[in-house]
């Protein structure tokens, strides 16, 4: 295939958008030559990467985080930029597709064998008994309207019912941003996840009496989610506690091409390339800009009713805790290697720390090597960013998984795999991807200075060719888009990456609506 020539209005675009020209072109060809998918080796296990903490190293951690957090700054990382769309998926698809009669019969019938029917009669039902946080705000929505949830819920109206809930001329949820969604209620109080958010931050992110959080969100969200926060800042005030609230979007300049099934680039209507944006892993720019240095991240759904907010919280400050006893000693082993020289002792005691607490053994040739070598081999391995990431045991859930890789320089590294970047040709990996014992929920805690105190550029961290292509479907149509080393996947994958085994009850994600019915969001 010929390399596509770019036309003058083209390199207008591109250069509006701020992507180069020949970052443009490379990742064209990389639908024709896509990156190595990353080689698995074996799944990560406890004991076999994955660290199970006793209550007394817990109880240790936990001390060892609320003695240092007020020497650090703490800031949550929320990504949070996607629309409710998905989670309102099968309601949508239900009020596009069904007529009214057929909706009312449903109702009368009470069950279905079709899994979408038993998830919308689930989900009115829920409505009816209350089950919702936005029950309330739906019933005043619909007595606006003239109508009343009880006698619609009586007589079957389930399409009047969601057209209120979803559509744009009702409270039109389907597009509003997830982190603005009623997710739970106390009493006559209704939460975001945007607001448990701020609360869980209250719980474990506090410094000085300020809490840090910052949220990314798409550009047409930024306004109203600005709106709600004015809303909810002042009833979550406690004494000498104050927010530093922050926001930013995707840069445009992160955007990748789409193609069509042949690779080509597509043109809109009016003839202006295409581009999507390139996946959470084009967030890496926006993290690289935080000032804190002790990073929790977690994704905007991932939040439980506060009557779960105490087990949250104590595995967050467990992994803080341990991640900063593993920091100490990494910047004890890069002080005595950078200000007392190489001797025996001092690169035998990194050597040790490196393999048997960081779970990262030198390649077989390191034993042949000086000590000067040994030195600029170690500091290269220890004077990293460093992740601790909590794996929640699989049970059925969806998430990447973590695994043994092998690096581009044929060493083992532990990684968090997601299923779309394994080698879809080998039936050895495919199997491989099966045997994942855990599973990444997006529970991350990341130390991003270095032993001088300076931040790292996390973008010489990245394993480039950890990109990969998926399938969408543009209008109808189906399209190839390619999206960036996700951020905790190929984004991280030159960090120090540590794993800890969390509970299930720590993770409560809501994907579909019908997910707020689960115990941890009642």
């Amino acid at each position: 295939m010929n390399e596509f020539k770019l036309e003058e209005r083209d390199r207008r675009q591109l250069e509006s958008l701020g992507i180069e020209e020949a970052r443009f072109l490379r990742e064209l060809r990389m639908f024709r030559t896509p990156p190595r998918p990353p080689v698995l080796i074996r799944p990560a296990t406890v004991g076999d990467g994955i660290q199970r903490f006793g209550a007394e190293a817990a109880a240790k951690y936990i001390a060892t985080f609320d003695k240092k957090r007020h020497h650090t700054e703490p800031m949550k990382f929320v990504p949070a930029s996607g629309a409710a769309t998905r989670m309102f998926k099968v309601p949508l698809r239900f009020l596009e597709s069904r007529s009214e009669l057929e909706a009312r019969q449903l109702w009368r019938s009470g069950k279905s064998r079709d899994p979408n029917d038993a998830a919308i009669l689930q989900m009115i039902r829920g409505i009816e008994a209350g089950a919702f946080a936005f029950t309330p705000v739906l019933d005043r929505a619909l007595a606006a309207r003239g109508l009343s949830l009880s006698a619609l819920c009586d007589q079957g109206g389930i399409k009047d019912i969601l057209g209120c809930l979803l559509l744009e001329d009702g409270l039109n949820y389907a597009h509003l941003p997830k982190a603005l969604i009623p997710f739970h209620r106390y009493g006559s109080v209704i939460r975001t996840p945007m607001e448990e958010h701020l609360i869980e931050g209250i719980a474990y992110s506090a410094s000085g009496g300020l809490i840090s959080i910052h949220f990314t969100l798409s550009p047409e969200f930024l306004p109203s989610a600005q709106d709600h926060l004015k809303e909810i800042i002042p009833r979550n005030r406690e004494t000498g506690r104050q927010f530093d609230i922050s926001f930013s979007v995707q840069s445009p300049s992160t955007h990748t091409p789409a193609v069509d099934i042949g690779g080509q680039p597509l043109r809109d209507e009016n003839g202006d390339l295409i581009f999507r944006p390139g996946g959470h892993g084009a967030l890496l720019g926006n993290l690289n800009q935080l000032a804190g240095d002790l990073i929790f991240i977690k994704n905007i759904d991932n939040v439980s009713h506060g009557n779960f907010l105490s087990e949250t919280t104590r595995y967050k400050k467990i992994l803080a805790g341990y991640l900063l006893s593993i920091q100490d000693e990494i910047h004890h082993h890069l002080r005595k290697m950078s200000f007392e020289g190489h001797s025996t002792d001092i690169i035998q005691g990194a050597e040790t720390f490196l393999r048997h607490s960081l779970i990262a053994p030198p390649p077989p040739e390191y034993e042949s090597w000086g000590e000067q070598q040994k030195k600029e081999y170690l500091v290269h391995r220890l004077d990293r960013p460093v992740r601790v990431c909590g794996m929640v045991k699989n049970e059925g859930e969806p998430g990447g998984g973590p695994f043994w890789v092998k690096d581009p320089e044929g060493h083992a590294s532990m990684q968090i795999v997601e299923a779309a970047q394994v080698d879809r040709e080998s039936g050895e990996q495919q199997s491989l991807l099966k045997t994942a014992t855990h599973f990444n929920p997006v529970d991350l805690v990341c130390a991003v200075r270095d032993f001088r105190g300076r931040r790292f550029d996390l973008n010489r961290f990245v394993e480039p060719e950890a990109y990969f292509v998926s399938e969408k479907s543009i209008g109808g149509r189906p399209v190839k888009a390619l999206e960036h080393p996700g951020l905790w996947n190929g984004a991280m994958a030159r960090w120090i990456t540590l794993m800890v085994e969390v509970p299930l009850s720590t993770f409560t994600p809501v994907k579909t609506v019908n997910d707020l019915l689960r115990p941890e969001h009642q």
